[in-house]
């Protein structure tokens, strides 16, 4: 037993309410830190968020082809780069700041234990490690398997999106599809939990045996104080006081081995934002641009150009043939000319090509006989008017909508004359008329703003073409979500419109491209026939054959004679 006054003595020793003290100063910051760190741990989140977003759009920014988003590897990595760095940020931000209070809080408890033995505290930590490294392995190898690592991921994700997009919402309650990929999707979510759980079991063993040992270890100094207070060693303030600093120092280890252990699994996302910061041109571009000609003097010529598209077997290794095979032929300078053939023809890639989306396998593409490779791409594509037949749908003002298709000419936005002009010219003039704020709606209804038809949202795209004062005007299906009498309007004024423009047309309907001064029969990645269309039509070949096929089609039958209907 103590002698009286040896537990006042042992409370107000110097060293012992130093180390008291310190701790108090410790826990007491850890527990300021807290709502410090609430505040501000939103604003560094959004901060990293927004810092990687704008590194991902700069270097997606510096391709100048397309090759990396039609490529299905990296298109996944653009977007598991994108998607996991615009959560992981606030992640980071939150569990960091806890994490650095829980570590705080550790400090001034290990300051107390360091009083009752210098080892105390150093056993504890020790035996914490290997819990600490079995929770980042569990992390790792299966905290994020499910969505991210399994075979069934993009399964999932895509039955998932198929039910709640907006797109596909028609057909899923036309002909009752929920059900079918409801059952798809628990297939494949039962197969990636039976894989997850696989991996899962001896690591959940492998932890728990850890986070025993550290509680045996934390239990064990517990034992040593009160062993050492029966013996009169200790007082009974000092139980409470060790003897919690002892449990509470070992939740706090947990705790920070909690949060550490979140880094494997918001950082995963790393490689992939590493492979897409990275990532080399996609298109070797030129060290000394050649400078375009102020307008085109002679036109754009194929020469013999060969093209497959990356990942595709070329002709050499399999027998799936290259999607151009030699193409040759000329746009002369303000003419027209339109591509006609079946669906794989070549019709869209020859468009790509034009654009230096992609670069040929063989041959040449050259505009004034430069090569296209020796230009700066973005300076030929601003010199170039383009409708694509899947064109885009900006949930932007009507005013933006038109003209995003010459930013630098329109200034800004800033002047109207020209965004009306060029609706005028696509027959979207009433439309934007009729809209509530004219110029100034907003169109697109998963931004609140007003909902468009195909047709309309067309139109608007056409405009986009027409705003931009190109030299060359490329029109790939124009007109497919038209109405009858608006493509009968556009087409009439045809000529109104491709004026001094040199002009490609692409469309499946022969009555469109019978306007353009020569045709191009596609056929099996070759010009099977050339020609305006009375010479095609008295060439009766393929061309001619497909026109009066579809030319039927539209012919009106011969009304019934009253005798006719009375012999029945």
């Amino acid at each position: 037993m103590r002698p009286p006054g040896a537990e006042e003595e042992a409370l107000a020793g110097p060293p012992l309410v130093a180390w008291i003290a310190l701790a108090a100063l410790a826990i007491g910051a850890g527990r300021v830190l807290q709502p410090l760190s609430a505040a501000l741990e939103a604003l560094a989140g959004d901060r990293l968020t927004g810092h990687v977003t704008g590194q991902l759009i700069r270097s997606a920014n510096a391709w100048p082809g397309i090759a990396r988003f039609e490529d299905p590897s990296f298109a996944e990595d653009l977007r598991v780069a994108s998607e996991r760095a615009a959560k992981a940020g606030l992640t980071l931000a939150r569990e960091g700041a806890h994490c650095a209070a829980a570590l705080f809080g550790a400090v001034g408890l290990a300051m107390v234990l360091a009083a009752l033995h210098p080892l105390a505290p150093i056993a504890i930590a020790l035996c914490s490690v290997p819990a600490t490294l079995w929770q980042w392995e569990y992390q790792t190898r299966t905290a994020t398997s499910l969505y991210v690592r399994t075979p069934q991921a993009r399964r999932l994700r895509y039955y998932r999106e198929v039910v709640l997009a907006p797109e596909p919402a028609q057909d899923v309650r036309l002909y009752g599809l929920a059900p079918f990929f409801l059952d798809r999707y628990g297939l494949d979510f039962a197969e990636a939990v039976r894989t997850l759980r696989a991996g899962q079991l001896p690591i959940t063993a492998r932890a728990a045996a850890g986070a025993f040992l550290t509680g045996l270890v934390a239990g064990g100094v517990y034992v040593f104080v009160v062993w050492e207070a029966l013996h009169g060693r200790l007082s009974v303030g000092d139980v409470a006081l060790y003897g919690g600093a002892a449990l509470l120092f070992q939740s706090r280890l947990q705790t920070v081995g909690r949060l550490t252990g979140v880094l494997p699994r918001e950082l995963d996302f790393l490689p992939a934002l590493d492979r897409v910061l990275n990532a080399p041109p996609d298109l070797p571009l030129p060290a000394r641009p050649v400078p375009l000609p102020a307008s085109m003097r002679r036109g754009i010529a194929f020469e013999d150009v060969w093209f497959t598209y990356p990942g595709r077997p070329s002709e050499a290794q399999a027998p799936v043939p290259a999607v151009l095979r030699g193409i040759s032929f000329e746009l002369p300078v303000g003419k027209s000319l339109a591509l006609v053939g079946h669906n794989g023809a070549g019709k869209t890639t020859i468009v790509k090509l034009l654009l230096r989306l992609y670069d040929p396998d063989a041959g040449r593409i050259t505009l004034d006989g430069v090569d296209l490779r020796d230009f700066d791409p973005a300076e030929l594509r601003r010199r170039v008017g383009v409708v694509f037949q899947d064109f885009v749908r900006y949930e932007l003002t009507a005013r933006e909508n038109i003209g995003l298709g010459a930013l630098d000419a329109l200034g800004g936005l800033g002047d109207d004359a020209p965004v009306l002009e060029a609706a005028r010219r696509a027959g979207a003039a009433d439309l934007v008329h009729s809209l509530p704020q004219g110029l100034d709606t907003r169109l697109g209804p998963r931004l609140g703003g007003r909902a468009l038809s195909g047709g309309e949202w067309q139109k608007l795209a056409l405009a986009r073409a027409f705003a931009r004062d190109g030299d060359l005007l490329v029109l790939d299906e124009p007109t497919a979500s038209l109405d009858v009498q608006t493509e009968h309007d556009v087409y009439a004024r045809f000529g109104e419109l491709t004026r001094g423009k040199t002009t490609l047309l692409i469309s499946h309907r022969f009555s469109t491209v019978r306007m353009a001064e020569r045709i191009l029969y596609l056929h099996d990645g070759r010009v099977a026939e050339s020609g305006s269309h009375e010479a095609l039509m008295r060439e009766d070949g393929e061309y001619a054959r497909l026109y009066r096929l579809q030319a039927s089609r539209y012919l009106e039958q011969r009304p019934e004679t009253e005798a006719s209907r009375a012999n029945r």
